[in-house]
């Protein structure tokens, strides 16, 4: 029993880490009675509860639950509260728990036989509460110490265990009167098993039965306790006691008979244990006043301590070897070497060298009988003889991991790479490969598989290297073994384990999709058959065999698997030795024999439990049949499915059936414990829900929730005949209506084109700004005054030809595509002469584009041009560059993007006359696009952004402007 199991405390789930009582009610939920109120647990998530949710205390040292399904919480207030049917009960919401009155904390709670619930105060208050709900204040004549334990035997006689005695209730004095000198120090209960009753004592157990005979008492020395006793539970089916101590943990004896035959074994030793449970699938539940809750799972008996057999502590073994004469020899990471049989350290003889202070990786006996020792520091090749005793025959410094013999030759993985060796020369060695090795294996042909932590390499008798699949490609191998028919099994740290056969090229996949608990394997081996894989959640079985195709069993894959729960050793584990009649597993303070018969995963049946059921948002009780409104179509279904040991691995499938059609509705698969459907139409349903792990060997009971959606009142057959009688009368307004709407569609069409003729005469007044205008007449004046009539004359003779086209431009709404190009490349050099440097000026237009044909609407570019210029261009010193192309989109569109070398879009500068004149320009661009794409029924798009270099500065705007023409 001296193995790891899992511990639930403050740090994975609990509000606390003093808990008080741990118990399973009948819906198989375990209750955790704390400090800070009571916590509900479903195997996979804890749910709290305290008086805010109507718990009578926040302090709770004992839950019962009667015949009735009602939860009594025992609390340090004294408020008497008890939680049913998914509500919880106190004195505020259910008035006769208000008529008991208790002067302290509760002590004690039970059911006798005719159904009435006793309570106990610390200071001697009784009280009685019968089927019918009815409350008596029982006497307490003849108490003198404070209360602690009650109960009542077979006979129906009243016991309550004091402080400093036990009493018993004399019916015809009406008074306790006292039956022995056993004290009860500690609030606790009673554990009823085949008409039983085992009582803690601070000293012993008290034990009374049905034959008066058989009442005993076991003293704490009887026990070989030095720490008082606090809670007590014998064994369901195997024949033990379980015994928890207030500050020595749990002790576990063999019990038969009311004796204890002897003691077995110990269980969190130094720790203060407050209450022992069973739950329904075999597992021990341990509370602790100082770290939570801890489970024993009972299924995992089978297991034998190896290392506490052998008195090793905090061992940490690294490898393992089978010698040719069954001696067993494991390498820890303190660089040890331990044989089972002798049970002790190994040493080298020869220069009295201890192995210690180098991790030993690798262990391999050579054909000639050698050994091969892989250390973290070295290689060591030595020869041990039948009393243990070791003499080093050879030693280099090699930061090695793993070793293999293959002929004459002996290959070494290090963390530097791959080297081969020959056996009678070991100074004679190659490098084969420069990257660190993790694993080696060799199949058929002499083919050396080699693991690495980016990858699989394969190599040749001759060292030259073989293709590799890519999906081997930064994989992280951790091990690799050879199976059959040329298939080899190689694990990896995240992709579970893949099967590989390189003369075929097949690539076969183990998972968590489809039998392993987890995709980051530590090892595995593979011996008779029977592939062992250590995962980080567990360890698993497959059975693989040689006669049948690989593909085909793992097809079937989950059925058939063997699993064995991570939160025993788990992640723990780093080697694997199988033996005859059990499984050693070796790792991280990890030394254990798992015999091959343990059951692992026998085959259980889990409650399955719909919690809530919520319609649009608020709650609904799960087990009624709901007939709702039609607006009532979002149903929400919370279920779980209860498994303590493995919970990670339950599955859940679930389905919506209408009522009349079974057949055919497809089931859907989650691991989730919620679903939601979202706008259910009218009719009658049922939803149905299932749990299960990938392997079958958990499985539940089907739930289900009927419930019905009415039909909405236009959907009802009156409804259908008032409509036709109305449909008739209708006729006359309809027509009258349709005359309505054809006429405001005319009126549409004429705003509409009104609209398009305003917009025109904007773009027409926005054409030629002043300020253009006023520029190059200055520019003239200019020249002229300088007396260069030539370039006068040049710049008039161009400025008149430009306004002519505008004038042109202005009496049409469309243009060629190459009449607008040629004005605004005579706009961009008249621009040009006022600006200290020029302007180049490109267009590009694509060969399935006809410039002569194509049509755009007149002055569309001008904008965006006249932007490039004024608000880049003109505040740069260097040359400036205007670029425009012409091309067509993806859906067949004209594409036009203008791009400038400017100073881009965010350039500093007060707002003017001009600024605006463009801002509403670019406005009426993107009005008469949009217009145009209404009439054309096409998309249009417009997109201005700064254009960056590689160093992050910016190095222009580019502007594209999608045209709904094509």
């Amino acid at each position: 029993m001296d193995f790891s199991y899992p511990n639930f405390n403050s740090t994975n789930g609990l509000q606390t880490n003093v808990v008080h009582h741990v118990m399973q009610d009948s819906d198989g939920y375990i209750w955790l009675g704390t400090d800070s109120g009571v916590s509900r647990f479903d195997g996979s998530r804890f749910r709290h509860y305290t008086t805010a949710d109507g718990l009578g205390g926040n302090e709770i040292f004992q839950i019962y639950e009667d015949s009735r399904g009602r939860l009594w919480f025992l609390s340090f207030n004294g408020i008497p509260s008890f939680y049913h049917n998914r509500a919880f009960h106190n004195p505020g919401n259910t008035p006769w728990l208000a008529e008991m009155q208790f002067d302290n904390m509760h002590v004690s709670v039970f059911e006798d036989p005719r159904g009435t619930i006793w309570l106990f105060g610390l200071e001697r208050s009784i009280y009685t509460v019968d089927k019918d709900d009815r409350v008596e204040r029982f006497p307490s004549t003849g108490l003198q110490e404070t209360a602690r334990q009650g109960w009542m035997d077979h006979q129906g006689t009243l016991f309550l265990g004091s402080s400093l005695k036990t009493y018993r209730f004399d019916q015809q004095a009406g008074q306790w009167v006292v039956y022995n000198d056993l004290p009860h120090r500690y609030i606790q209960r009673q554990h009823t098993a085949d008409g039983t009753f085992l009582i803690p004592a601070s000293h012993g157990i008290v034990s009374t039965g049905r034959d008066e005979a058989a009442r005993y008492y076991l003293s704490r020395e009887q026990l070989g306790l030095s720490h008082n006793v606090t809670s007590v539970i014998k064994g369901r089916e195997s024949v033990y006691l379980a015994v928890g101590t207030y500050g020595d943990g749990v002790y576990f004896y063999q019990y038969e008979g009311g004796e204890t035959r002897r003691k077995i074994s110990q269980l969190l030793p130094g720790q203060r244990i407050t209450s022992l449970a069973f739950d329904n699938q075999e597992s021990l539940w341990i509370a602790t006043l100082d770290n939570g809750v801890y489970r024993v799972d009972r299924s995992y008996s089978g297991i034998e301590n190896i290392a506490a057999t052998m008195h090793l502590h905090d061992v940490s073994i690294r490898s393992t070897l089978k010698l040719r004469d069954r001696t067993l020899l494991f390498g820890t990471s303190n660089g040890n070497l331990i044989a089972l049989q002798q049970g002790s350290p190994l040493t080298l003889d020869d220069a009295g060298t201890v192995l210690t202070g180098s991790s030993i990786e690798d262990l391999k006996e050579l054909r000639d009988g050698r050994l091969a020792i892989v250390t973290a520091g070295a290689l060591i090749i030595a020869n041990l003889d039948k009393n243990g005793r070791m003499r080093q025959l050879y030693r280099e410094s090699l930061p090695g991991k793993t070793i293999l013999e293959i002929g004459e030759n002996l290959f070494l993985g290090t963390v530097a790479g791959l080297y081969r060796m020959e056996t009678t020369d070991l100074q004679n060695k190659t490098s084969i490969l420069g990257k660190r090795i993790t694993a080696l294996e060799t199949g058929p042909q002499g083919i050396l598989w080699t693991g690495t932590i980016h990858g699989l390499h394969l190599f040749d008798q001759s060292g030259t290297e073989l293709m590799v699949p890519e999906a081997f490609e930064n994989e992280q191998i951790t091990c690799i073994e050879y199976l059959f028919n040329g298939w080899a099994a190689i694990a990896t740290h995240g992709s579970g384990v893949i099967f590989y056969q390189p003369v075929t090229g097949e690539i076969l996949r183990l998972n968590a999709d489809n039998g392993l608990p987890d995709n980051l394997v530590r090892t595995m081996i593979f011996e008779n058959g029977q592939l062992w894989i250590a995962s980080s959640a567990g360890l698993t079985l497959i059975s693989l065999i040689e006669q049948l195709q690989l593909e085909r069993q793992l097809e079937m894959l989950p059925t058939g698997v063997q699993y064995y729960s991570g939160e025993l050793f788990g992640a723990q584990i780093g080697r694997i030795l199988p033996r005859a009649d059990d499984v050693i597993l070796a790792g991280n303070n990890l030394l254990v024999a798992l015999q091959r018969t343990e059951p692992g995963a026998s085959r259980m049946q889990i409650p399955l439990l719909i919690e809530e059921v919520l319609v649009n948002g608020e709650s609904v009780e799960p087990d009624d049949q709901h007939t709702v409104r039609f607006r009532q179509n979002q149903w929400t279904f919370d279920y779980t499915g209860i498994l303590f040991r493995n919970a990670d691995r339950l599955r859940y499938r679930y389905r919506l059936v209408e009522t009349g059609q079974q057949s055919g509705v497809d089931w859907t698969l989650s691991t989730a414990s919620n679903v939601t459907y979202r706008s259910v139409p009218p009719g009658s349903y049922r939803f149905e829900v299932e749990a299960f792990t990938p392997d079958g060997t958990v499985y539940t009971q089907r739930a289900s929730v009927a419930f019905s959606i009415r039909r909405p009142l236009w959907m009802q057959p009156l409804v259908w005949l008032a409509s036709l009688l109305v449909v008739g009368g209708s006729v006359f307004l309809l027509f009258r209506y349709r005359i309505h709407q054809v006429q405001l569609q005319e009126k549409q069409k004429h705003d509409f084109k009104r609209t398009v003729n305003e917009l025109e005469q904007q773009a027409l007044q926005a054409m030629m700004s002043p300020h253009f205008v006023f520029n190059i007449l200055n520019n003239i004046h200019y020249q002229i005054m300088l007396d260069d009539k030539e370039k006068a004359s040049g710049l008039l003779l161009s400025f008149s030809k430009l306004i002519r086209k505008q004038l042109e431009s202005a009496y049409q709404r469309s243009a060629t595509l190459k009449e607008e190009l040629e004005r605004l490349e005579l706009y961009t050099r008249i621009e040009s002469t006022r600006l200290a440097n020029p302007i180049a000026f490109s267009a590009q237009v694509t060969d399935d584009i006809d410039t002569i044909t194509t049509r755009i609407p007149s002055m569309i570019l001008q904008p965006f041009v006249e932007n490039a210029i004024i608000h880049g261009i003109a505040h740069i010193k260097t040359a400036g560059e205007i670029g425009i192309r012409v091309e067509r989109s993806a859906s067949g569109q004209l594409l036009v993007t203008v791009t400038d070398n400017g100073a881009g879009i965010r350039h500093p500068g007060r707002p003017t006359a001009e600024t605006d004149r463009l801002s509403l320009g670019t406005t009426l661009v993107r009005q008469r696009l949009e217009i145009m794409a209404q009439e054309n029924g096409m998309d249009w798009d417009v997109q201005i952004q700064n254009m960056t270099r590689g160093d992050g500065h910016i190095a222009g705007v580019k502007a594209q402007i999608l045209i709904p023409i094509r």
